[in-house]
């Protein structure tokens, strides 16, 4: 067995053992927070033979006061539903919520429950057939004898209360009949928030004393404890670099001259971001890109070339003048993410080096309709190779309402999303800022999104979600605009054949060049490219909506993507104005797919931990401002806290942008065993407090209750050796493994596990990690998109050897030992 830190000067970071994690820390005496106790402690069973002890306990005396809830769905008949129900201060709820919570508490009158329901709260109304469903909570001062009898109760007592005279509801008519549609809900075994006291090890403890007994309630989205607890302090885990992807996967190379206005935008000369050419001085690309390097003096332009090292085309390069992020941008949610970029000197327009369109306002992409996405990002999504070729992929359009619910209603009106629901091609990580355009006429290209993010990279029912430029065309041309040049570019239809240019200027209001419908169109002589003469027509103006197209600041017609289709549409040729975009030869399709090195901002809770400020040695990860967690062996020989520092936010060990922090304590775990491993987990405390950026975050730590089930995949992460015995990465690298069950993790390791490890990875080996990725994080995501900390890198028979799977300290197990030093 080898621990996964680096030996060096030839003493190991860890000893080559055998053992397990951390797991819960040995002081399981100790009450959890929230005190009381959960066990229900028997006395001498008393039996009642009269039920007038029925609410000091039925069949069991309880010792101490115990409090039972349960949850039932009514249907209500007789009176109307109304949407009003929806808001509690409203009129017709204000009065029949009180009504409800009477009648539901009194169905246990002159039953061997009355006086034990305590309160009654309505939750919720939605509307049933003809009728109207309620769900509402009980509370009983003491446990019923079972839900069964609870449930058996109420639904006599509420036939007896409604009757057959009703219960009246003024101005609304009267219930006539209240139905139970299912049994009740004990909270206890069906999740939302519940006991009061001490909570079983299952269960998760609200800070008010309840248990909440669902599986991993916490920062799921939905609060299950009534104060909330469960959703508290859930900022972390989540990945703002990468919801704000630089994405393309399933696709082939791309033909020299294929994608004219394709952009390799460069940071400090490294290839960070796709951008698409809208004019000689101007490009538009996603905002994000920029959130964390603004200087334009680090940012070039390459274009007219296939291949990131300019190499077998018609490279040019140019600097980036200025930066304009969108001024609404929010770089949490991803609105507006768009950003407009001024070069210092233009570009000359040719055969390689092409503007694509900008679309009206009005223009509709339509759901199913095929375009295409382009770039140099990754080809897979465990990010393992970076293509030195430009690719590109045909993806349909989706329509909004569809990916909206496939991502939890979180799009705006801003986001256009595409791709496939089955999942296989899609942008991936390095081309976010590239263009999404679509084929109009033959041989026209129209920008529809820029890569903006997504859900990992060509996921089932994940789609690429793009920014919208049809929602930012006013933005961009109210920047762009004073500034354009008259400065034609080339344009091609099918034939040959040159024209005459134009000379005339539109009011400043149409912000660009004008063509008088008498002008055939552009001047340039192009052997093989050519423009037909628009053909003039003139359908009837309709009156102007946001879904029209607009021809002056009064005149709107009907015509769905009248620009640009070579036939003039408005009386002033405005439709065909600024065609001269969007030339491409025609090309077949294909797809792209992404790789193994991370991107950075991807994974901001990992930091490297250098030995004397000389080398990388050990992974550790951010869990608060001033807190790392690790792997206690990396400190087996040096312990001493002013030997190491930690380097945060950069993906690469050699790059200089990383930010360096000095570590002001370690503390290892008190019952760390440096010859089994066993409570393998180290805290670091940091000499000053992190600002947090979309490159560093915190990691969500699971609460000891957190479940991370057998089979379901997560993340590990780090610049361990790529191989077994050969040297450590220079870029943080990443990969998908599996979450091995206890049982079969025993089998690999016979006597060598702990409660407090966890086995992940795969039987077959392949994948793993290995010397160097000690302390570094096996992160899961959660339904909610965030990530959470299931264990830290701690050991493993060699590296991806078949049967022998990595070992990690099971951060659920050291849950309690983290959270005492965190609060002291």
């Amino acid at each position: 067995m080898r621990s996964r830190s680096i030996l060096l000067g030839g003493a190991p970071m860890g000893l080559l053992v055998i053992t397990s994690k951390p797991v819960l820390d040995r002081q399981t005496a100790r009450p959890v927070a929230g005190g009381g106790v959960c066990s229900k402690a028997v006395s001498a069973a008393v039996l009642m033979s009269t039920t007038t002890a029925l609410c000091v306990g039925i069949l069991v005396y309880f010792l101490g006061e115990q409090e039972a809830h349960f949850e039932h769905l009514v249907e209500l008949r007789g009176i109307p539903y109304q949407s009003s129900l929806q808001q509690p201060s409203s009129g017709y709820s204000c009065l029949l919520t009180p009504i409800l919570e009477q009648l539901f508490k009194s169905s246990f009158q002159n039953s061997p429950l009355d006086g034990c329901c305590s309160r009654c709260t309505v939750l919720q109304y939605r509307k049933g057939n003809a009728s109207i469903i309620v769900r509402f909570h009980l509370c009983f001062s003491t446990q019923p004898l079972s839900p069964d009898i609870e449930e058996d109760v109420l639904r006599r007592g509420l036939a007896a209360a409604v009757g057959t005279d009703g219960v009246r509801v003024p101005a609304y008519g009267t219930i006539s009949a209240a139905s139970l549609l299912a049994g009740p809900w004990d909270l206890a075994s069906s999740g939302t928030a519940l006991r009061s006291g001490r909570c079983p090890a299952e269960v998760f403890p609200c800070r008010n004393g309840q248990c909440a007994a669902k599986g991993n309630v916490q920062c799921d989205g939905r609060q299950d404890c009534r104060d909330g607890s469960d959703e508290a302090e859930c900022d972390c885990g989540a990945r703002p670099a990468m919801r704000a992807a630089t994405r393309i996967v399933g696709g082939s190379e791309a033909l020299l001259g294929e994608f004219p206005w394709q952009v390799s935008l460069r940071e400090s000369e490294e290839h960070f971001c796709g951008a698409a050419i809208l004019a000689a001085t101007w490009l538009v690309s996603a905002a994000h890109c920029f959130n964390e390097f603004q200087d334009p003096d680090t940012w070039t332009a390459q274009a007219g070339s296939v291949r990131l090292s300019g190499s077998g085309g018609h490279p040019a390069t140019a600097r980036v003048l200025r930066i304009f992020q969108h001024p609404s941008y929010n770089a949490e949610s991803a609105d507006y993410d768009a950003a407009l970029l001024e070069l210092a000197e233009p570009l000359a327009f040719g055969k390689y080096v092409q503007p694509v369109c900008l679309p009206a306002a009005s223009h509709r992409f339509s759901p199913g309709r095929k375009c295409l996405i382009s770039g140099w990002g990754y080809l897979k999504e465990d990010f393992s190779s970076q293509p030195e070729n430009l690719h590109r992929a045909s993806v349909g359009i989706i329509e909004q309402k569809i990916c909206s619910t496939l991502y939890n209603f979180s799009l705006s009106d801003r986001m256009i999303c595409a791709g496939f629901l089955e999942g296989k091609v899609d942008s991936c990580q390095g081309d976010s800022g590239g263009p999404l355009a679509c084929e109009e006429t033959p041989g026209t290209f129209y920008l529809a999104g820029l890569v903006s993010w997504g859900a990992g990279c060509a996921q089932a029912k994940r789609p690429g979600v793009y920014a919208r430029i049809t929602k930012l065309k006013s933005w961009i041309l109210d920047v762009v605009s004073p500034c354009l040049s008259t400065t034609t570019p080339l344009r091609s239809r099918t034939a040959s054949s040159s024209i005459a240019p134009t000379s005339s200027l539109p009011p400043l209001e149409q912000r660009a060049t004008w063509l008088s419908p008498s002008t055939s169109a552009i001047s340039l002589t192009t052997p093989g490219l050519a423009v037909s003469t628009p053909k003039a027509t003139q359908p009837p103006a309709v009156p102007c909506t946001p879904s029209t197209f607009k021809c002056s600041s009064k005149v709107c017609i009907g015509k769905v993507n009248p620009e640009c289709d070579g036939v003039v549409d408005c009386a002033n040729g405005w439709d065909e104005t600024n065609c001269n975009c969007g030339l491409t030869p025609a090309a077949a399709l294909s797809k792209i797919v992404g790789g193994s090195g991370a991107a950075r901002g991807e994974w901001p809770w990992q930091a490297s931990l250098w030995l004397r400020r000389r080398q990388h040695a050990c992974g550790a990860i951010v869990i608060a401002e001033r807190w790392l967690l690790s792997a206690a062996h990396c400190f087996d020989v040096y312990s001493n806290p002013k030997m190491w520092v930690a380097v945060l936010g950069t993906p690469f060990l050699s790059s200089l942008d990383g930010q360096a922090e000095k570590i002001a304590q370690i503390h290892r775990h008190p019952f760390y065993n440096g010859y089994m491993l066993d409570y393998d987990v180290a805290l670091l405390e940091l000499a000053s407090p992190l600002r947090y950026t979309n490159t560093i975050k915190p990691i969500c730590l699971p609460d000891r209750t957190h479940v991370f089930s057998e089979g379901r995949r997560c993340t590990i992460t780090g610049w361990g050796s790529t191989k077994e015995g050969g040297p450590t990465a220079t870029r943080l690298q990443k990969a998908a493994v599996q979450v091995i069950g206890e049982q079969d993790c025993r089998r690999f390791y016979p006597a060598q596990i702990s409660s407090r490890m966890l086995c992940a990875g795969f039987p077959r080996g392949a994948i793993d990690s290995c010397s160097g990725d000690a302390g570094g994080p096996l992160a899961c995501k959660e339904p909610s998109g965030r990530w959470f900390l299931a264990g830290i890198t701690s050991w493993g028979y060699g590296c991806a050897r078949p049967h022998f799977p990595g070992v990690y300290a099971k951060v659920t197990a050291v849950r309690g030992w983290i959270g005492q030093n965190l609060r002291a």
